[in-house]
């Protein structure tokens, strides 16, 4: 348990990136799409 208190907010941080990255690759990805069939 002692380990696990200052572990939880780094997890939640990882979380945070991982969900920003994929919102930006989600974006290219949808821009990308727009400038093929455009």
């Amino acid at each position: 348990m002692v380990i696990r208190r200052p572990y939880r907010p780094a997890l939640l941080r990882g979380h945070r990136k991982a969900r920003h990255i994929k919102a930006l690759t989600t974006e290219v990805m949808t821009s990308s799409v727009r400038a093929y069939s455009a």
